[in-house]
C-alpha cells in the first residue's frame, strides 16, 4: 500500500488513517497473545479492530493506481504488476527472511502462548505468498493479511490484462476506460461471492483467505471510485449496506469499523485536512511507513512482550498497559528503521519503473 498515487493534499489525511488503523491492528496481535486479565479484552477480541479496514484501505489504493489518465492510450499492464509487487514482495521476502534468520526465535509470550517457525521446507511458499492455497504454514502469523494482499494485487492485475486483451481494447484510445467499467463489474460480482464466503453458510468451506477478505477491499474500491463518479456513491452505500447487514445476520460488529473507515476515506479524500498538531502528524508519519510496521511488529514486538515478561513486569490491571505501550513503540520504531533500510529504497527503485504512456 501507499499513498504515491494520491495528490498531496489527500495524502496527508489518508496517511493518518493508515496509521490509525496500523496502530490498531498492532495493538490487536499483541492483545491477542498477551491475553491481560480483565473483560475488555474480550469485547477487543470480538470487535477486532483494524483488520477489515486494512482491506479497505488496499482496495482503496488499488483502484487509485488504475485511475484513468489523458496518457493511458499506453498503459502497460505488466510494468504496473512489476512496480507493485517489487514494492510488495521485495520488503516482504526481507521480513520472512528475517524470522528464519534471527537466533534464538522460540518465543513464550507471559500470556502462555509459545511459537516456533515452520520449517525452511515451507519458505518458497511463503515467498511465493501462496501458503494458503499450498497448506503450508506462514512463516509468522501476522504476515496473513500481508500475503493476502499481495494475492489481491495479482489477482487485479491478471484480471485487468485479461479484460483488455479479450476484447481487443489494448489498441483503441478508449481502452481504458472501458476496461475499468468491466473491471469495476467483475469487482462487484467478486463482492458479492465474497460476502456469501464471509457471512454464508459456507463461511468456513475454503482455507483460500482471499474470498473472505475481497468484499472489504471491493468497499475500499467503490470508495475511490465514489469520488470520482456520482454513480459509485449508491453503489458504495449499498456494499457498505451489504456488509452491515452480514455483520448483523451473523452477530459480529467488525463491518462497522470496516463502513466507518470507508466513510473516513471518502471524507478524507473529498475534503483534505491538514492539522497542525503534534499527534496529528505522528500518526500520520506512521501512515507513511505502516508497511514496514505490519512486516516487522510481529517479529520485534513479541520479543520486546517476552523480555517485558521475563522483567518480572506483570500483565493484570493497568501493567498491561506497560507491556503494550513497550511493545508498541518498539514495533513502530522498528518499522521506522526497516522502512528506511527496506522500503524506501525499494520503493525508490519501483518508481523508476514506468507504465503510464509508456
Amino acid at each position: 500500500m501507499g499513498s504515491s498515487s494520491l495528490r498531496p493534499d489527500r495524502a496527508e489525511g489518508v496517511n493518518a488513517l493508515r496509521g490509525v488503523v496500523c496502530l490498531s491492528v498492532t495493538a490487536l496481535h499483541f492483545v491477542y497473545l498477551l491475553r491481560p486479565a480483565g473483560g475488555w479484552t474480550d469485547g477487543f477480541l470480538l470487535l477486532r479492530p483494524g483488520v477489515e479496514s486494512f482491506f479497505v484501505l488496499s482496495g482503496y489504493f488499488l483502484a487509485a493506481s488504475y485511475r484513468e489518465r489523458p496518457t493511458d492510450v499506453h498503459f502497460s499492464v505488466p510494468r504496473l504488476v512489476a512496480r507493485r509487487l517489487l514494492r510488495l514482495l521485495v520488503p516482504f521476502w526481507v521480513a520472512v527472511g528475517l524470522v528464519y534468520l534471527l537466533p534464538a526465535w522460540r518465543l513464550v509470550v507471559p500470556g502462555g502462548i509459545s511459537y516456533t517457525p515452520p520449517a525452511v521446507v515451507d519458505l518458497l511458499a511463503n515467498f511465493a505468498c501462496v501458503w494458503d492455497l499450498a497448506d503450508r504454514p506462514l512463516a509468522l502469523f501476522t504476515f496473513w493479511s500481508l500475503a493476502t494482499l499481495i494475492q489481491l494485487n495479482v489477482l487485479w492485475a491478471a484480471a485487468f490484462w485479461l479484460v483488455r486483451w479479450a476484447f481487443l481494447w489494448h489498441t483503441d484510445g478508449r481502452h481504458h476506460a472501458r476496461t475499468l467499467v468491466v473491471l469495476q463489474a467483475l469487482t462487484l460480482a467478486g463482492a458479492a461471492a465474497s460476502w456469501w464466503v464471509a457471512f454464508g453458510t459456507q463461511a468456513a468451506a475454503t482455507d483460500w483467505r482471499l474470498p473472505h477478505w475481497f468484499v472489504y477491499a471491493a468497499l475500499g474500491s467503490a470508495a475511490y471510485w465514489a469520488v470520482e463518479s456520482a454513480r459509485w456513491r449508491w453503489i458504495a452505500a449499498s456494499l457498505a449496506g451489504g456488509l452491515l447487514a452480514g455483520g448483523w445476520l451473523n452477530g459480529t460488529p467488525r463491518p462497522v469499523l470496516a463502513v466507518a473507515s470507508t466513510a473516513a476515506l471518502v471524507w478524507l479524500t473529498v475534503r483534505p485536512v491538514r492539522w497542525n498538531w503534534f499527534g496529528w502528524r505522528a500518526v500520520s508519519a506512521v501512515g507513511r511507513w505502516s508497511y514496514s510496521v505490519y512486516l516487522v511488529h510481529g517479529i520485534v514486538g513479541y520479543r520486546t512482550l517476552t523480555a517485558v515478561g521475563r522483567a518480572g513486569v506483570p500483565t493484570d490491571g493497568g501493567w498491561a498497559a506497560v507491556h503494550f505501550a513497550t511493545a508498541i513503540g518498539v514495533s513502530v520504531a522498528a518499522g521506522w528503521v526497516f522502512y528506511r533500510l527496506v522500503e524506501l529504497p525499494v520503493l525508490k527503485w519501483s518508481q523508476g519503473i514506468r507504465y503510464r504512456g509508456v
